[in-house]
């Protein structure tokens, strides 16, 4: 399937190699329909990525590429191999290995459309497996409690935290509907929180909370159904916290959102834990001394080369199986009696000057402490589009402060589409700011309009249009008793100008209700010269006309 490519294809800082992918969709999808399947998303995506990339290539495997794209659907392509994860679908196919279901076990990745086998899109695959699993573990009323693992260590009321060395439970999955850590790793062990039911059949254990444990560190910790757990499980967590084998928090595994963190704790218990554990390992992303930008309290946004949690701090941010890289984080001082440990309340990722989504762990954070960090000269570019549902800076910037950034910070909106400027940026100045940023141009405010673009010469002018007849009517023209009509390109809102000015006595002048219609109208995506924007305005405008014959 993947003969004539390399072992491997890089795809930004990762990379997908094919024999790792075979063996994982041979070890978790088993059926052959479904490995092919997998495997053809894979093909198509890697097929995809290559024929877009510059990389060059010989004319054998340009053929192959085109051939096998040919009638395919890019975003259907884009689609299946982004939903398609590896953490999704371990975690269905451990629900599937635990409860051994006919609908999980016989479902079909292919419909049979006219005798053709039609693959299923990755959206439908999962949809269609998070109904199942729903409608199967409701269907479950008879796994509510659990017999199995050895007892850790017992509280006065008799409950219980319960270890499982296996690092699976069956019954565990059954009684919490979820997959019993079916997909974990080696060296995993599984820790339930378990309160005794006293029945007929002597004393039970219902399981309430679930953590995961390996090499000392707690990385999944859900409650029933994958849900966070509530705050009622807090006197219980601490004494685990507490106990020597447990070293800190790591996170990751299915649904990490969900996850308990050490933030979840109130501030007395974090006190007591760290006060007991000093090495304790508690925030997703750590402790530096690197402060970037001091507030008014005593909180500080610090600079780190990595996380010492690094799948709780990329899941945070929808970052997940991404390389990480440096990042920034929020934090304030946790006063214990002899020193200060740092917690983190946002972070974001952070690599030559952008800044990823933000996180925000806390709801303290406030809009003046962020405006500081986007302030600060290490910062250039947010990753995200601003105006949009799916930001999230917005929320901490509201209009009056976007204006503000808009002007003096333009870099900042590079990812942000002019049109979505035009119809959010009411300040006709942000909006210029941000579109000379974003196009690398030099457009200057007049009182009554915008300087577009400047000129040393009408010939300078006719050569930058690109339409040769028009630079044959100027070549030869030394100087003018008479000037162009302003209105050249007959559009009421573009003109010609003059002044005097050696460099550049000619320019065109926009009026500023248009600037937006006209960048938007050109599409322009990324820098583009004077020459181009010039060309561009005479393709869809038509050429100007300097001396119109009467």
């Amino acid at each position: 399937m993947f003969h004539d490519l390399n072992s491997f294809v890089r795809i930004g800082q990762g990379k997908i190699v094919f024999e790792d992918e075979i063996d994982w969709a041979i070890k978790f999808l088993r059926k052959d329909d479904r490995i092919v399947w997998y495997l053809s998303v894979i093909q198509k995506f890697v097929y995809l990525f290559l024929t877009s990339n510059s990389v060059p290539k010989s004319k054998k495997i340009k053929d192959k590429l085109l051939r096998n794209l040919r009638g395919l659907n890019e975003d259907r392509i884009l689609a299946d191999f982004r939903n398609f994860s590896h953490d999704v679908w371990e975690h269905l196919f451990s629900v599937q290995e635990v409860y051994s279901h006919p609908s999980m076990l016989d479902y079909p990745f292919y419909d049979l459309v006219e005798r053709k086998s039609v693959p299923r899109t990755a959206e439908t695959i999962l949809d269609d497996f998070k109904s199942l699993e729903m409608k199967i573990q409701n269907q479950n009323q008879n796994g509510c409690y659990c017999s199995d693992g050895e007892i850790l260590f017992q509280f006065s009321n008799d409950w219980a935290w319960f270890a499982v060395k296996e690092g699976f439970s069956r019954q565990e999955a059954m009684a919490m509907n979820h997959c019993g850590n079916g997909s974990g790793k080696s060296g995993d062990i599984l820790l339930s929180l378990r309160e005794p039911v006293v029945g007929k059949q002597g004393t039970l254990y219902k399981p309430h909370l679930t953590f995961v444990i390996n090499n000392g560190l707690i990385g999944e910790a859900k409650g029933f159904a994958n849900q966070k757990p509530g705050g009622g499980f807090e006197k219980y967590i601490e004494a685990l916290l507490k106990k020597d084998f447990v070293k800190g928090f790591m996170g990751g595994g299915y649904l990490p959102q969900n996850n308990f963190q050490f933030s979840d704790l109130s501030e007395q218990s974090c006190i007591r834990v760290l006060s007991e554990k000093p090495q304790f390992i508690f925030d997703p992303i750590g402790e530096t001394k690197i402060s970037i930008q001091k507030t008014r309290s005593d909180r500080r946004w610090k600079h780190f080369g990595r996380s010492e949690c690094p799948e709780q701090a990329l899941a945070a941010v929808g970052e997940t199986g991404k390389v990480e890289g440096q990042w920034l984080a929020f934090q304030q001082p946790i006063h214990l009696d002899d020193g200060k440990r740092w917690r983190s309340l946002a972070w974001c990722s952070y690599r030559d000057g952008e800044l990823g989504s933000i996180h925000q762990a806390v709801d303290s954070v406030n809009s003046d402490e962020v405006c500081l960090l986007l302030q600060n000269p290490m910062v250039r570019v947010l990753s995200e589009s601003l105006f949009t549902r799916y930001s999230t800076w917005d929320k901490f910037l509201n209009p009056c402060r976007l204006e503000q950034f808009a002007i003096k910070k333009p870099s900042l909106f590079r990812n942000t589409l002019l049109s979505v400027l035009s119809e959010k940026l009411e300040n006709k100045l942000g909006f210029l700011s941000v579109a000379n940023d974003q196009l690398g141009l030099s457009m200057k405010p007049l009182k009554d309009g915008v300087e577009l673009l400047s000129f040393s010469s009408l010939q300078s002018f006719a050569r930058r249009t690109g339409v040769g007849s028009l630079i044959n009517q100027v070549q030869n023209i030394g100087s003018f008793t008479c000037r162009p009509d302003g209105d050249i390109f007959r559009l009421g809102w573009l003109s010609m100008c003059w002044r005097n000015c050696k460099e550049s006595p000619i320019f065109l002048k926009l009026q500023w209700g248009a600037l937006a219609y006209l960048l938007t109208n050109l599409g322009f995506s990324g820098r583009v010269t004077p020459k181009e924007l010039l060309s561009s305005i005479v393709i869809r405008f038509g050429p100007p006309e300097l001396f119109p014959i009467r």
